[in-house]
């Protein structure tokens, strides 16, 4: 079964959606598609998901799509390294023959705009097995009106696999982009004095804010998992595939514990309000913590770092040396998490890298 026939399906439900929930919803559609054969006992011998693949992400797991020759994407950027954004493949290969197309309503804001209907003659010729024509369209419809919370935790944290792979993500980006702000106000701080870079600056340094408390947020909504599922199954609206989903089950076998991953929260927690606030005290990145939180985090974390150190800088900013402070801070609590953990922390293209080819498929 096609990436573009599994999408295609959405249509029927609305005509307008946006992406984010598009693709958490097929995050979710994905992982049951996956197991429904053997969760039915072979009574549902459904396709394959094809190009879709479940990936988790900062923004919460998604349903991206892998890269393949039959797009013709040559000239499209491989998000790194691993996989397509649909809307990024929308007018080739055989995505454009749907009509589906992008359009921004926002200035910064961009949705999907699905046809009203697709013809007969169409889905006729997309050799769509008549079993997913039935199937993949129902359990769409099961995550369609779900809220977003629940949707967002199944997608994410059905269970205890995905929750981790959730939250090392979390843990890739954060230090990724928090390395890459400090490293260039320690080698260029004048590149705060330039409107351009300072915007990117001020980007990746919420990038890294938001991946830090993204992290809390996963632990969140694993501990409301048991609720989503129970949400899930009182919906009020029945379908055949209710015997079977959603499915809880998971061929992914991750190299860290659940428990160990969740014991790190407070120092992630504790080091993303001091960088956080340091960097606002120079313009960059949206945290508002003030000093007596300061005192609080570094009261609570064992990494080396005094709040004597940190409250010089927060009244007397310097960017080359905070940014001096946050390196060096990210970068003890990046080798205690490797410690905890057991694993590498890598840059994100050869993070994902290592996922699809050691621990994929779900």
């Amino acid at each position: 079964m096609s990436a573009e026939s599994q999408v295609y399906s959405e249509q029927e439900l609305t005509a307008i959606l946006s992406p984010r929930r598009l693709f958490k919803t097929i995050a979710n559609c994905i992982w049951d598609y996956s197991f429904l054969p053997r969760a039915s006992g072979d009574k549902l011998l459904v396709s394959k998901p094809g190009d879709l693949i479940w990936t988790p992400h900062r923004f919460g797991a998604l349903g991206l799509i892998k890269p393949s020759r039959a797009y013709n994407c040559n000239s499209v950027r491989v998000s790194y390294g691993s996989f397509y954004y649909p809307q990024d493949i929308l007018h080739r290969g055989t995505y454009q023959k749907y009509g589906i197309r992008t359009e921004r309503y926002t200035a910064d804001g961009m949705r999907f705009v699905f046809p009203e209907f697709i013809s007969y003659e169409a889905v006729t010729k997309s050799g769509i097995e008549r079993i997913d024509q039935t199937l993949w369209p129902e359990l769409v419809r099961s995550y369609a009106r779900l809220n977003s919370k629940t949707v967002n935790c199944l997608a994410s944290c059905r269970n205890a696999a995905a929750a981790i792979h959730s939250l090392w993500v979390e843990l890739v980006f954060f230090f990724d982009s928090l390395r890459t702000v400090c490293r260039q106000l320690e080698d260029m701080p004048i590149a705060l004095e330039a409107p351009e870079s300072r915007r990117r600056l001020d980007a990746e340094v919420k990038r890294a804010y938001d991946a830090g408390r993204e992290y809390e947020g996963k632990i969140e909504l694993w501990r409301f998992r048991d609720e989503a599922v129970t949400t899930f199954r009182s919906r009020g609206e029945a379908s055949q595939l209710d015997e079977y989903i959603p499915v809880l089950d998971s061929a992914l076998n991750p190299p860290v514990s659940l428990p160990q991953m969740l014991s790190l929260a407070k120092d992630i927690k504790n080091v993303n309000c001091i960088v956080g606030a340091l960097l606002r005290r120079v313009g960059l990145g949206p945290c508002e913590a003030g000093i007596v939180e300061l005192e609080e985090c570094c009261d609570g974390l064992g990494l080396g770092i005094t709040f004597k150190d940190v409250a010089e800088l927060y009244y007397g900013p310097d960017a080359r040396e905070i940014a001096g402070l946050c390196l060096n801070l990210s970068f003890r609590l990046k080798a205690h998490c490797e410690e905890m953990l057991g694993v590498t922390i890598l840059a994100p293209p050869e993070h994902y890298s290592e996922f699809f080819e050691k621990m994929y498929p779900i």
